[in-house]
């Protein structure tokens, strides 16, 4: 038994005041790769809206290689003082955060890097036209990339945060690695699990050498997606329990990406309102780790989160889209001044649309969040689009011409 209320400590020693945690979002709000006034701001928010867990949005470790434009980037350029001041932050009300380390490999459109490179070179990812074929990478590449996260996880801790999630879901480089469909290298990277897990693997481990036992390591990792070529059940449990005898501390199970929104709960041909869409596979992954876990998606009243608790499905709840709209949900949720959260209807549009459409809204939210201001509810799905699409383009064309 137990609630969203209780306590909990990670193997790491850190300790989380109760079971509710920001999962990460892509603010798009740094400038020049580093964390500004707005972020801070917005993290601050955040930390005293109650979680007992911030995860930080995708911060990446390569500045040619982004998700959007307006990631923090965490390299030899980085602002360490902006960095310190974005942890200070993120930890004001007490609670513990955690920086997303992440590089998006294919999945990085034609705005923010026309030379997206994937484990294997194949199709662009299949969305509007937006993004460009990959190339595969070299070897040397790889143990490149190996190096700047483990750099971008020791810049982490400096900067005064408790530990770094490695994002391996979402269609990002860890999960490409991961996935048969995407990784067709003949190589030690590729063919079996063993093969296609090496680089997350040798992460966690170099990352628990470089950083030590107390620095919490975590990792976010897809459900199965068979269907599409990604995880099959028997590969992701063979994931878990590699990751398991490396040594994380929390597991965070989601899913989905961009050509698939299933952690948007699209893409699944079925509009049935639901909660918790990864209980199932995490009550699963519970069985293999002995690893706090965490499932993100769908999460949005106290009693569904009590329940998956209570029947031992998950350790932690993760909430991203409600926190952009209510982000002191946890607080009232804790207190029982709220049972559910208040989330706005997503705009409604067809297809690709869709899920341009809400990832455009949501970062619309976190922009008003963090300037303090009001947003418009009744922003158009093109709009909020077009909104999104074309701040990349804007910093895209600031750094061609810049160098930023």
């Amino acid at each position: 038994m137990g609630s969203m209320n209780d306590p909990i400590t990670l193997r790491s020693g850190l300790v989380l005041a109760h079971r509710l945690a920001k999962a990460a979002t892509s603010e798009g709000l740094a400038r020049r790769g580093d964390p500004t006034p707005e972020l801070e701001h917005l993290y601050d928010t955040w930390s005293r809206g109650g979680a007992a867990l911030i995860v930080t949005g995708n911060t990446t470790i390569s500045r040619r290689h982004r998700e959007r434009m307006g990631n923090v980037v965490l390299d030899a350029r980085t602002d360490r003082a902006a960095l310190a001041r974005l942890a200070a932050a993120a930890k004001r009300a007490g609670n513990a955060a955690l920086v997303q380390l992440c590089h998006p490999g294919r999945q990085t459109s034609r705005f923010v890097a026309n030379d997206p490179v994937a484990p294997s070179a194949g199709p662009a990812v299949a969305m509007l036209g937006a993004f460009a074929r990959p190339r595969a990478l070299r070897e040397e590449e790889i143990a490149a990339i190996r190096d700047a996260f483990v750099t971008g996880a020791e810049m982490a801790r400096d900067a005064g945060f408790d530990g770094v999630q490695l994002h391996a879901a979402h269609g990002f480089l860890l999960s490409q690695f991961l996935s048969a469909r995407i990784n067709r290298r003949e190589d030690a990277w590729g063919g079996t699990i063993e093969g296609r897990a090496r680089l997350l693997i040798e992460l966690v481990e170099r990352t628990r050498a470089a950083c030590g036992a107390r620095f919490t390591i975590a990792v976010k990792l897809d459900a199965p997606d068979p269907e599409r070529g990604h995880l099959t059940h028997a590969d992701a449990l063979a994931v878990i329990a590699l990751l398991e005898r490396a040594g994380i501390d929390l597991l965070e199970i989601s899913g989905g990406d961009v050509e698939r929104a299933r952690m948007l709960g699209l893409g699944d041909g079925d509009d049935t309102p639901r909660e918790g869409y990864f209980a199932d596979v995490a009550q699963a992954a519970k069985r293999v780790t002995g690893a706090a876990v965490m499932a993100t998606g769908g999460w949005r009243s106290r009693a569904a989160i009590d329940a998956a608790i209570a029947r031992g499905a998950i350790d932690l709840a993760g909430m991203a889209r409600p926190l952009c709209v209510e982000p002191d949900l946890p607080r009232r949720l804790l207190r029982g001044e709220a049972d559910r959260a208040a989330l706005h209807e997503r705009p409604k549009a067809p297809g690709d649309l869709a899920a341009a459409g809400e990832t455009g809204y949501f970062a619309w939210r976190l922009g008003a969040l963090a300037r303090g201001t009001q947003p418009r509810h009744d922003i158009s799905p093109i709009h909020a689009a077009l909104d999104y699409v074309a701040t990349d383009a804007v910093l895209g064309a600031r750094r061609a011409l810049f160098g930023e």
